[in-house]
This record gives C-alpha cells, sequence and structure tokens, in this order.
C-alpha cells in the first residue's frame, strides 16, 4: 500500500512523498522488523499520534496469520491506547520470532561471524551494526540487549580475514580501544593492498613471481601468460605442476612421461618379485589339473566297467538262452 508523507507532518503546506508499505503475513523475523520500520515512517509522515488511528493503520496492513496474532494480542491487552498498542505488537514479535531469538543470535554472532568473501569491510560494519540496533527489538524486550561497541570491535575483528588479524597483531592494533571508524580506516587500508595485489598480477600467475626478463618461474613470459589468460576464459583448464591455463594435469605431457617411466621401472621391478608368486600359481593350478584329471580318469573308468559289466551279462543271458533252445530241440528230436 503506497503512502503519502509529510516532510513536516504537523505542516499540511509541507512537501510530500510516497512510501509503498508491503502488507505483512508471515515470513522471517527480519522481514517483521522492516516492515515495523516502514510502518513507524508512516506514523510519522502522517502524524498518526492517537491509539486507534494506529490500531486502524496497522490492520490495514496485516494480513493472514499475523492480523490473527495482532487482534489476539490487542484483545488481551484491552483498549486501544498507544502503551496496548505497543504490548501488542510485542506480542506479535514473541509469535513471529523463534523461542531464545536473543540468546541465539548473540552465540551467532560471537562464535561463527565470518566476513563475507566479496563483501567490503565498511558495508559488513554497517550490517553488523545494523544487527545490534535490531537486537533492542528481540523478545523479551528488556533494557540494555544489545552488545555495547567495545563487544562489536572484537566480533568484527574475529570475523575478519585470519590475513588481516595477524597484521593487527603485528602492529598492536586492539580494535577494542578504537572507534568503529578507525576500524574500518584500517581494515580499507588492508583491502587497498591486496586490490593492488592482485592488479598487479594476472590470474593465471598470481603470486609466481617473475624474473628481470619478464619470465615466470616456470620461463613463460609475460605476453605467453596473458594469452593464456584469455585462453583460459574460452576453456577454463589448468594444470597445477605447471601452474597454468590451457591444459588439464591428465593432459601436461610432463606428466605422462613421467608416467610412462614410472610404470616401466615398476614393470621391471614387478617380474622378478612376481617369479615366486607365478610359480606357486602355475604348481597350483597343475595340482588343480592333476586332480581333475584324476577324478575324470576314475569316473571314465567306472563308467566303462559298468557298461562292460552290462555287456557280460547280456552275452551270458544269451548264451544260456542259446543253450536253452539246443536242449529244447534235443529234447524233441528224441
Amino acid at each position: 500500500m503506497t503512502f503519502k508523507l509529510r516532510s513536516v507532518p504537523t505542516d499540511e503546506a509541507s512537501t510530500t512523498y510516497d512510501l509503498s508499505v508491503p502488507f505483512f503475513s508471515n515470513g522471517s523475523p527480519e522481514e517483521l522488523l522492516i516492515f515495523l520500520n516502514l510502518l513507524n515512517r508512516v506514523f510519522v509522515g502522517q502524524n498518526v499520534t492517537t491509539g486507534p488511528q494506529k490500531y486502524a493503520l496497522i490492520r490495514r496492513l496485516l494480513i493472514g496469520d499475523a492480523l490473527t496474532a495482532f487482534n489476539s494480542k490487542a484483545m488481551a491487552a484491552g483498549t486501544e491506547t498507544i502503551d496496548h498498542f505497543k504490548i501488542a505488537i510485542q506480542g506479535l514479535i514473541s509469535h513471529v520470532f523463534p523461542n531464545r531469538a536473543l540468546l541465539l543470535q548473540k552465540q551467532y554472532m560471537r562464535r561463527y561471524l565470518r566476513k563475507p568473501l566479496g563483501m567490503k569491510i565498511r558495508n559488513f560494519m554497517s550490517r553488523l551494526v545494523e544487527i545490534n540496533e535490531y537486537l533492542t527489538l528481540f523478545p523479551p524486550f528488556g533494557d540494555n540487549q544489545k552488545l555495547p561497541m567495545d563487544e562489536v570491535l572484537e566480533i568484527a575483528e574475529f570475523a575478519s580475514p585470519s590475513k588481516w588479524q595477524k597484521v593487527m597483531h603485528m602492529h598492536g592494533f586492539d580494535a577494542t580501544m578504537h572507534s568503529p571508524s578507525e576500524f574500518v580506516e584500517f581494515c580499507e587500508r588492508l583491502e587497498f593492498a591486496e586490490s593492488g595485489e592482485t592488479q598487479n598480477h594476472p590470474k593465471g600467475q598470481r603470486n609466481s613471481g617473475t624474473d628481470q626478463k619478464g619470465r615466470n618461474k616456470d620461463g613463460i613470459s609475460r605476453a605467453k601468460s596473458s594469452e593464456r589468460g584469455i585462453k583460459r576464459k574460452k576453456d577454463d583448464k589448468f594444470c597445477i605442476l605447471h601452474n597454468t591455463y590451457g591444459h588439464t594435469l591428465d593432459e601436461c605431457k610432463v606428466m605422462i612421461d613421467q608416467a610412462k617411466r614410472m610404470r616401466s621401472t615398476y614393470e621391471a621391478r614387478g617380474n622378478y618379485k612376481n617369479q615366486s608368486w607365478t610359480r606357486k600359481d602355475q604348481e597350483a593350478k597343475k595340482k588343480k589339473a592333476e586332480e581333475l584329471n584324476t577324478i575324470v580318469t576314475e569316473a571314465v573308468s567306472k563308467a566303462l566297467n559298468a557298461q562292460k559289466r552290462q555287456e557280460e551279462e547280456e552275452a551270458n543271458n544269451l548264451d544260456a538262452l542259446l543253450n536253452l533252445n539246443l536242449e529244447e530241440e534235443d529234447n524233441l528230436s528224441k
């Protein structure tokens, strides 16, 4: 919703400006704090000073779960006064914030907070101070909830890169004994020194060192290094052996030749060591083959013997039958 606000709230002829405030239903704790900050600007710009006016205005901007929580806290607080409006707002904040939010936020800032790599120290310090000011709005809404400035500076020093902390130690710079602006100025000098070091070295040859002829430790000229830097943008191949772009470690000819030499050496040493293993393996194979031949021979001989016995039995039966026939013929002839 867009509101027209006056630069001087009590002067109707004062210049006006527009301020858009998003509707709030649910979201993160910081989104709620930003919403309440915009709401306070509307209160000031439109000269809203009474309780019923504030109640009516916030109910136009809250929707869904947030509106239900606010109405519940407002009903519990009682009549629509300025003091009760503050109680209802605190109830809404407690509804959105997680349990022990103040304790968890302070623990994170003291133990885990680190400056992001790509963020400037001035922006980081401004954000840190902003978060510290937010602490006054956290439940349980006590006095002096935010951190003192010396502790904020101590957190900022601990959140800085380790290289910066070493430089501070070398120069005897104690962040807690200086103002935030002095701390930012000191760190900005370190940022400037790092940016100058980065600009003096191409991306592909940073910290590699060059000789008087403009060649680096791998014997590559600056012009060729810049060409490889351009080529890096195209294929993004990098060799960790030569510290250059243009080919990978798998494609490196030096590594391929070295691997071939190492393989030939390994094979030459491995043949002697593996002779005993080869003999044992051959003996084991020979023994297994003999055992298999024995088993097969026995099985074949058994089969042949069985077949021979069967043939002999059949032959004996046939002879007995022939003899019987002859006896019958003799009897008939007699």
